[in-house]
Formats: C-alpha cells, sequence, structure tokens
C-alpha cells in the first residue's frame, strides 16, 4: 500500500488539512480530523469497499503513516466518524476541494466532481 504515499504532494497541493478545518469536520485527543479523512480516503484509494474491510490494512505501515498515525483506527471507529459527519460537512468540503483542485491544476472544471462518500451506508 506504499502507493498511498505518491497521493501525498497533490494533497499538499491541495492543503487539505485546512480544507478539513474549514468545513468543520470533528476530530478527537487521539484521532484529529485530517487523520480520520485519510484514513477513509486510504480505504476509497485502495478500492477497499467497506469500511468493515478496514482489517486488510491495519497491518500495513505505510496506510498508517498516510493518515498521520502509527495504524488506521478499526472499523468500529471509522464507521461511528463517517455517521458523525453532516451533510453540511461533506457539502463544504467538495466544495472546497473542486476549487483547489482546479486552482492547483489538478484538474479542469469539468472534470473537477470529486465524490468522496464516507458515509459507512454498506456497513
Amino acid at each position: 500500500m506504499a502507493g498511498l504515499l505518491l497521493t501525498v504532494p497533490d494533497l499538499v497541493a491541495l492543503d487539505l488539512p485546512a480544507l478539513v478545518r474549514s468545513a468543520g469536520y470533528p476530530g478527537t485527543k487521539s484521532v484529529p480530523a485530517i487523520s480520520y479523512l485519510l484514513s477513509l480516503l486510504a480505504l476509497k484509494l485502495t478500492g477497499t469497499r467497506r469500511v468493515s474491510h478496514v482489517d486488510d490494512l491495519l497491518g500495513d505501515p505505510a496506510a498508517g503513516l498516510f493518515a498521520g498515525l502509527g495504524v488506521l483506527p478499526k472499523k468500529t471507529a471509522l464507521a461511528d466518524y463517517s455517521y458523525r459527519l453532516a451533510h453540511d460537512q461533506q457539502r463544504a468540503l467538495l466544495a472546497a476541494l473542486d476549487a483547489k483542485m482546479i486552482a492547483a491544476g489538478l484538474a479542469t472544471s469539468s472534470q473537477a466532481i470529486f465524490d468522496l462518500d464516507f458515509h459507512a451506508v454498506m456497513h
């Protein structure tokens, strides 16, 4: 899963931590909001279909490093977190992400339709 680390330069160019803060994503003392988001993004980027399948990545140090943690949070923590996110927070993050992707030259306006459905519906 070291391929996840190839996305880091683009995430830095997008200033993802600032986008997460401005969208009002919640965090905890042990897992900041950006780490939760990167954990869920790691699942998306690796094609992991369900949050409940995060166990496949728990032993991979690259996945934990990608999220800024020692290991990814377990499935219960990720599922609980995804249910805590409000629609307005999702919309704010996606709108800001689209604008940043266009400004950074990572996508054109017709390509900057990026779906990050982090709700654990399938779980």
